[in-house]
């Protein structure tokens, strides 16, 4: 396992699983309440409503997670994760708001996916690696 497959690794957690908690927890807060469906389990296939919920909840859950492993991590590279993976900024973007060069943000954040391969839920994404 290299750093290159550490760094990829991290990318396609934040492109993929994150966007997908972030969308699934911002749409469940249009969804009914279970118990005041008017078609809670009239088809036998269980409340889609709920099924929604509890997604929604697990995305929080991952939300909150990713927050907590962002807090272990050293602030500046936190932070340039915050400002490329969250909030979708474009590294010449962070680089203005972090007061450092764009080839520094770079630099930076390979190493914050480093560290945050080794740090997300106690290193899940180096077996990730090393299954893939």
């Amino acid at each position: 396992m290299n750093d290159a497959e550490l760094v990829r690794a991290s990318k396609h957690f934040f492109v993929k699983d994150y966007i997908r908690a972030l969308y699934t927890a911002k749409g469940a807060e249009v969804v009914s309440s279970p118990a005041l469906s008017p078609t809670s389990g009239s088809h036998g296939y269980g409340n889609s409503s709920e099924d929604t919920m509890l997604r929604a909840v697990v995305a929080r859950q991952l939300l909150r997670e990713v927050e907590a492993t962002l807090s272990v991590l050293d602030e500046e590279e936190a932070e340039i994760i915050r400002e490329r993976y969250i909030k979708h900024k474009t590294a010449v973007e962070a680089s203005f708001d972090e007061c450092m060069s764009t080839p520094s943000v770079y630099r930076v954040e390979r190493r914050a996916l480093i560290h945050w391969a080794y740090c997300w839920r106690g290193g899940v994404l180096l077996d990730d690696v090393k299954v893939g």
